[in-house]
């Protein structure tokens, strides 16, 4: 199973010499924050308050109060923006008044002292060196998405969506052990938790342990029944598991509740090349096709079926599509090969 796009497929055809021509499947996911698809990227973003355009009056106090208070708005619970319950933005705009506040307040407190230019400057040579520190420090912890996600965990208890965030974002790098870690720390703290269940069940699919992933996208199929996604990664699993017959049932229900579901009729076209029924292969590697022209990994196998049916030249041409595609798919550059040299051994 790849994060960036295709999985390790289920089923290879041969060209004379027993040589395989690999199948590539794909797996999505319901990921971080909202949904994300693992195969084409993944990941995960963190969901911000919209702006808020205010207009302040300086000689109408009571409009003004008022129109801050709007500002208030995302950090006092009434409304719920987000997953978050509080964030630096949101003190921004709030924060303005204190500042006005506190500069014209000392400039008005410090007016009748004889060395107010003197300690004001003072003060703001040690202040403005402190801040700076501070700042260096605060932004840190912003370098990247693993910086923040820990540094949430270390100030924050029981934060099973953070948990959820940074397993996708290790996974997206490879570690995937340590996804695993946060995406089980994530189903402890929730057992219903949608994302998470998903999530790791693709990570446990990444390491071949095919069994353990079933069982999470089975959990995940019981508390979402309609989620297309949900039945794309079950029927991908089975398939890896030679469980040919069920994955279909599975993609047929993930193209039932989403007929352009891309992913789901690549996976499906696999199954049915396992099976040995190239039609059927062949009619939805083309929909699949016709709903994303630059899927890469539904030119390869549409390759390898016409490679099953004898049909070379128009096998080379898929399998170079998906090369101009993604030039570092590694199953269309082998797939290629061995096709190029199955047609040079005719000539001679």
């Amino acid at each position: 199973m790849n994060v960036s796009g295709g999985t390790p497929s289920f089923s290879s055809a041969t060209d004379g010499a027993g040589n395989p021509f690999t199948y590539v499947s794909n797996v999505s996911s319901v990921s971080a924050t909202a949904t994300t698809e693992i195969e084409n990227t993944g990941g995960g973003s963190i969901q911000s308050a919209e702006d808020l355009d205010v207009t302040y009056q300086w000689d109408r106090v009571p409009e003004n109060d008022f129109a801050n208070y709007y500002t208030l708005i995302p950090v006092i619970g009434i409304v719920q923006v987000g997953l978050q319950a509080m964030s630096d933005r949101y003190t921004y705009v709030t924060l303005i008044g204190l500042f006005v506040i506190i500069a014209w307040g000392a400039n008005d407190l410090l007016s009748k002292w004889s060395h107010r230019k003197m300690w004001l400057g003072t003060l703001a040579a040690i202040l403005l060196p402190v801040l700076m520190v501070l700042t260096w420090k605060q932004v840190q912890y912003w370098e990247n998405s693993i910086t923040l996600f820990k540094h949430t965990l270390k100030h924050t208890s029981n934060n099973l969506h953070v948990h959820n965030y940074l397993g996708t974002t290790l996974g997206m790098q490879g570690r995937t052990e340590e996804a695993i870690e946060h995406y089980l720390q994530a189903v402890r703290l929730k057992p219903d938790y949608v994302e998470a269940h998903n999530n790791l069940g693709i990570a446990l699919g990444m390491q071949g342990r095919t069994e353990e992933a079933i069982e999470h996208f089975l959990k995940v199929s019981q508390l979402k029944p309609d989620d297309a996604r949900v039945h794309n990664n079950l029927g991908n699993a089975l398939g890896m598991q030679g469980r040919t017959e069920e994955a279909i049932e599975h993609f047929l229900k993930a193209l039932q509740l989403n007929p352009d579901y891309a992913g789901a009729h690549n996976n499906l076209g696999v199954a049915l090349g396992v099976q040995g029924r190239t039609e059927g292969a062949i009619e939805h590697f083309l929909k699949a096709l016709q709903l994303n022209p630059d899927y890469a990994e539904a030119h390869c196998n549409l390759g390898v079926t016409l490679v099953r049916k004898g049909h070379i030249k128009e096998a080379i041409a898929r399998f170079r599509e998906a090369l101009r595609v993604n030039p570092d798919h590694v199953k269309a550059k082998y797939n290629l090969s061995r096709v190029l040299m199955m047609q040079q051994k005719r000539l001679f």
